[in-house]
């Protein structure tokens, strides 16, 4: 059970971070935890903030596509173009549990919530689209745990999952300027492989690994029914550091290279 201190110095900790970590700019998912073996009946959790900057790869058909702004329809992107790399934003707060409830494999979910900045280019401008109120975002996956770690060898897993998130566009902006309300729908998807090993090594765990992704995104015009849609494959480089600060309760840092960038602040508490 808890001690009254440390729940106080837990929720003083989550707020202090939160401050932290509040506009940190990253360009690709999180990983946010480490390779430590999870036993029977146990679990861990982080809960996290962070801003996610992509560049996805869109295709577009031929004949382009159309959006509906008020009562008008307008063709919004080049017919001419097979494929275009734009740029999203999006904040995320999230949850992430990791547990094993049966033995053998491993199993972890997320859900939080995020909204979506989404930058176009067309032939002579950029079309800004983003959503007024929050969307979702849930993952789940599984984990193998190739070697738990030992006093001198690190834990080693292998890890699968998949991400996905949806977001209601509503606004509509060319060039910076408004040009008016859509009803437009964004959704993501990330399927990912990881290798993952981690050492305890005190109240320190330094973690790291390989992940190979791929994101999709399609984005639709729910008046039209017209979308863009398409997916980037990418290879990640990962490095981490999870610091015990309490009893039950870390604190996580992430950072991403290689294939793209990110950095990535988190509160951990498991049992």
């Amino acid at each position: 059970m808890f001690k009254k201190t440390h729940i106080y110095n837990f929720f003083f900790t989550i707020i202090v971070l939160c401050s932290l970590i509040c506009r940190k700019d990253v360009d690709c998912s999180e990983y946010m935890d480490t390779a430590a073996q999870v036993s029977k009946g146990s679990f861990r959790a982080s809960l996290y903030y962070v801003d996610l900057d992509h560049k996805p790869t869109i295709t577009v058909y031929k004949g382009g596509s159309k959006i509906q702004i008020g009562n008008e329809i307008f063709d919004y992107i080049s017919q001419t173009e097979a494929s275009i790399e734009c740029r999203a934003k999006s904040n995320q707060e999230a949850v992430k549990v990791v547990f094993n409830p049966f033995g053998g494999f491993i199993w972890w979910g997320k859900i939080g919530s995020c909204d979506f900045t989404f930058d176009l280019p067309s032939a002579n401008s950029i079309d800004r689209f983003e959503n007024i109120s929050q969307g979702i975002v849930v993952g789940l996956g599984l984990r193998y745990q190739v070697f738990p770690e030992t006093i001198v060898t690190p834990g080693i897993l292998m890890d699968f999952g998949f991400t996905t998130s949806e977001n209601n566009i509503q606004k509509f902006s060319v060039d910076g300027v408004f040009a008016g309300i859509v009803d437009s729908k964004l959704t993501t998807q990330e399927t990912q492989a990881a290798f993952v090993l981690s050492k305890k090594i005190k109240n320190i765990e330094p973690f790291g690994g390989i992940k190979v992704r791929r994101d999709y995104l399609k984005f639709i015009d729910l008046s039209s029914l017209e979308y863009l849609d398409g997916y980037k494959d990418t290879v990640d480089v990962f490095l981490g550091l999870k610091i015990q600060i309490y009893h039950y309760e870390s604190v996580m840092l992430e950072a991403n290279f290689i294939g793209e960038t990110s950095v990535a602040l988190g509160l951990g508490i498991g049992f």
